[in-house]
């Protein structure tokens, strides 16, 4: 069965400060100061500059302690004269609840601000609060335009958002080869999700012919970089032979780091081989306390819940107490939500 494809959420609270590679007060972005005692009296006086230096301060740490709140502050100063870095920031502090209350409705206004100033970031923020609906009318048509913008700029983010609406028909119609062009240019750019949706594009031949050595190529893209979905779709390659000889132990290695990484799919991938006894001697107590994990990760599928029970029933009194014991230890050891991009 066909995996859909992944959109990347923005990043919501990582301060675009953090996200410009400011290391310290001595790489602000403004050289009209440099540390808090010089910048503090030309902010006082209403220049920008400066205001948003002192923002960039509070809101790293550096040069000055941490306070979200007296960056939101400088930030809106700056914001209120025109700035678009300072308009996205305080954006990203409302939609993200820094040092003010959260207010999506907040941060659209923000960010489009900035955006109609030509920041692509901004503009791609823009395109997925009208995504997901977050203080905004969810609309995919506005999606596609800000999208749009962006990804003209080469916002890798936004070029990986126009192939999830061409894939998926959200806003444009459905168009496997637009959808195609556009992951491709996002994973050029080393976006690990649109790699991975371009494995997905190869292999089963949708605005592309099917290709698995491309499918895997891709994969192992996304791969490199510890994507999840792509351990589990090489897993599957050499689970079922599809460009490759089938190689269960081959299929159980990229299913274990996915389970390693926290992704449940790949404890119940890992629960499946036990189960089967495919690449490894059949061993339910194995098999139970992968299951268990995946299921506990994520009780609302009921396939983890269901084979779980099964299995669980298939054991003796003292294979269950090992089972349970074993399954706890993975959940500490392995037990933690993969990242995204």
């Amino acid at each position: 069965m066909k995996t859909k494809n992944v959109l990347v959420s923005m990043a919501v609270g990582l301060m675009g400060a953090l996200a410009t590679g400011i290391a310290s007060a001595d790489d602000l972005p403004y050289n009209v100061c440099s540390d808090i005692a010089t910048c503090q009296p030309l902010a006082n006086k209403g220049d920008v500059q400066a205001q948003y230096n002192m923002a960039v301060m509070y809101d790293t740490g550096d040069g000055a302690m941490r306070n979200y709140g007296t960056a939101a502050e400088w930030y809106r100063k700056a914001a209120e004269q025109g700035l678009a870095a300072a308009q996205y920031e305080l954006g990203s502090m409302y939609d993200g609840g820094y040092g003010v209350k959260q207010d999506y409705a907040e941060a659209v206004k923000w960010y489009e601000k900035a955006a109609e100033q030509g920041m692509a970031d901004a503009q791609y923020n823009v395109g997925n609060m009208y995504y997901h609906g977050d203080g905004v009318a969810k609309d995919y048509a506005k999606t596609y335009e800000w999208y749009t913008k962006a990804a003209n700029q080469g916002n890798a983010r936004a070029q990986l958002g126009l192939g999830i609406l061409y894939d998926n028909g959200y806003g444009v119609t459905q168009d496997y080869k637009l959808a195609a062009e556009w992951y491709r240019k996002a994973a050029d750019q080393g976006l690990s999700t649109a790699q991975y949706n371009m494995g997905s594009m190869y292999q089963y031949g949708d605005g592309v012919p099917k290709d698995y050595k491309m499918a895997m190529d891709w994969y192992q893209k996304a791969a490199a970089q510890k994507y999840t979905s792509a351990y589990l779709a090489l897993g599957g390659l050499y689970e079922g032979g599809h460009g490759v000889p089938k190689d269960y132990k081959e299929a159980i290695k990229y299913y274990q780091k996915a389970a390693e990484l926290g992704d449940p799919e790949g404890d119940y991938s890992m629960g499946l081989m036990y189960y089967n006894g495919k690449g490894v001697q059949q061993d339910m107590v194995q098999a139970y306390a992968w299951m268990a994990t995946a299921s506990t990760l994520d009780s609302t599928v009921s396939d983890y819940n269901k084979a779980k029970n099964d299995i669980y029933s298939l054991l003796t009194p003292a294979q269950q107490e090992e089972a349970k014991k074993l399954a706890n230890d993975y959940l500490i050891k392995y037990g933690h939500k993969p990242d995204d991009d």
